[in-house]
């Protein structure tokens, strides 16, 4: 569906079982521009952002509905901003306590509104 809509410019391929290597080793592929995007866990991206590991600590959410307001809110973005070595393109919850999020280097392949989030977080085609 993507390569239809951009007109044949853009070709996803889907790699799973860790074909690519380890969440680590994507994360070095995609700083260094051997793969566009990837889903990693938040716990791996901490790892090269520190900063990052705020959004793990327990019990930080009153519910799913203020995490949210975190996750696509302003401190996040600025956060997302100093660490430039990657950009957020969305979070998905695997469980309450366990995120990850598709990240892509240097370009916003696609947020997510409210609604979209609704419907399962599927990223959409352009």
């Amino acid at each position: 569906m993507v390569q239809e809509r951009t007109g044949g410019r853009i070709h996803i391929i889907v790699e799973s079982e860790a074909k690519l290597g380890s969440e680590s080793e994507v994360l070095e592929q995609i700083k260094y521009g051997g793969i566009a995007f990837a889903r990693v866990s938040l716990s791996q991206i901490a790892e090269q952002a520190p900063e990052m590991n705020v959004l793990q600590l327990p019990y930080l959410y009153r519910d799913s509905e203020h995490m949210w307001r975190v996750l696509d809110g302003e401190i996040l973005r600025e956060c997302a901003r100093e660490s430039a070595e990657y950009e957020r393109v969305l979070w998905k919850d695997r469980e309450e306590q366990s995120r990850q999020t598709a990240i892509a280097n240097g370009t916003c392949v696609s947020t997510l509104s409210a609604e979209e989030k609704e419907r399962g977080n599927q990223v959409p085609a352009y």
